[in-house]
């Protein structure tokens, strides 16, 4: 038992899907739609519903919402209207991304309606207790076919890998014919080292910032931070008390605004001394943290302590702890299964990196091959003027 749950835990770095629950608002007559990219032939399994905010009475009509779901291709394939909650389960039959939509109705006041999704695929779509149930199978068979998918997702990724090491093993031994047969070879590979290492800095960065700065009245500064689709990002700002033991002037007061890649404001505090802000993100590139201080004279700096963490350090463990009354080993398995989720998110990201570096390397390949022959031609070229120029000469005086 204990050595085929250390197989699974030691495999799971490796499975290509996890499952998803987040929670959004979706204001009246607005359209909000998550995206996810799913190989051919895996199992999708979706259950949403709208959460009621008046517990113990009946949801209003206004809050119901219509669902969608389509295919990179537009195929719809899922379509429901006017629902409180709902389910679907499917599986692909198109590689690529899908998109689910929901719209809420028209509504004077606009309201803001909340919505509850949980969104799982491949091995994660399996009802393992359900299956233990009616297979009346024990903890170990229970393990071994959990494990039985595991494998099958992970031969499908090893052989994919194992195909791409062949491509790029090719792929370096002509770039190695090539940069051989260069005089400016050592140039070149300098130039290339340090573009790869500028192009891998954000690799390199961090995933939590904790920082202090300094903001003067009337100014503005403003942090930026790279994050990825579908991952949580968790901020915490508050004013450092120049005096300490006394309230905190009234001068010293900011107005915090976040913005996504796109423009989209995502978070908005005025005149506060402290605040927070965690939210699912929904747009992948540079999010911007700006913190304004207000008019005073004369100008004074504050100080601001800001504490900003994304992907799972934005996870509170601790409180994780306290309301599933789970005992350590489960929570370290939980944090395992979050820290699994952004290795696969990262291993992605890499893996389309890599696709572009390669398109970069063979456009390289070829500019450099054609520097080549454009220089053989150039020596070519002044080698016969030169003959001729003296061959003229010694003509001229008479040598020849």
């Amino acid at each position: 038992m204990e050595l085929g749950l250390s197989i699974f835990i030691l495999t799971i770095p490796l499975l290509l899907t996890i499952a998803q629950s987040i929670l959004f608002e979706i204001q009246s007559g607005q359209t909000r739609c998550i995206y996810d990219e799913f190989k051919i032939n895996s199992m999708i399994v979706a259950e949403y519903s709208v959460v009621n905010p008046n517990k113990g009475h009946p949801l209003p009509e206004y809050h119901k919402i219509d669902v969608m779901l389509f295919s990179e291709k537009e195929n719809r394939y899922h379509n429901v209207k006017s629902v409180e909650s709902g389910h679907f389960a499917l599986q692909v039959v198109e590689e690529g991304k899908h998109m689910l939509c929901f719209l809420t109705i028209d509504h004077e006041p606009m309201v803001n309606t909340t919505v509850e999704l949980n969104w799982r695929s491949a091995v994660t779509t399996k009802g393992w207790h359900n299956v233990a149930k009616k297979d009346s199978v024990d903890t170990m068979e229970l393990e071994l076919k959990k494990m039985e998918e595991t494998v099958t997702l992970i031969h499908d990724e090893m052989f994919y890998l194992r195909k791409r090491e062949e491509e790029m093993k090719e792929l370096t031994k002509y770039t190695n014919s090539v940069m051989d047969r260069l005089e400016l070879a050592q140039h070149s590979t300098m130039e290339l080292g340090i573009a790869v290492f500028i192009l891998t800095l954000p690799f390199l960065s961090t995933i939590a910032h904790s920082i202090r700065f300094e903001v003067e009245s009337g100014h503005v500064k403003c942090i930026g931070e790279d994050i990825r689709i579908n991952s949580m990002t968790v901020g915490h700002y508050s004013i450092v008390n120049p005096n300490e033991g006394h309230p905190l002037p009234e001068h010293h007061k900011m107005t915090v605004r976040l913005y996504s890649a796109t423009g989209n404001r995502l978070h908005f505090a005025e005149v506060v001394e402290s605040g927070e802000f965690a939210f699912h993100v929904t747009e992948d590139g540079d999010h911007m943290a700006c913190f304004s201080a207000i008019e005073h004279q004369p100008a004074v700096n504050i100080s601001v302590d800001f504490n900003w963490r994304s992907g799972v350090t934005a996870k509170g463990w601790s409180n994780v702890a306290k309301k599933g009354s789970v005992d350590a080993m489960q929570l370290e398995l939980r944090k395992m299964e979050d820290m699994v989720a952004s290795i696969n998110e990262q291993m992605m990201y890499l893996r389309k990196r890599g696709q572009i570096m390669q398109g970069l390397n063979r456009k390289t390949n070829s500019q450099l091959g054609l520097f080549s022959l454009v220089s053989l031609f150039l020596c070519l070229s002044v080698a016969g003027l030169q003959r001729w120029h003296l061959k003229t000469f010694f003509e001229k005086k008479k040598i020849i």
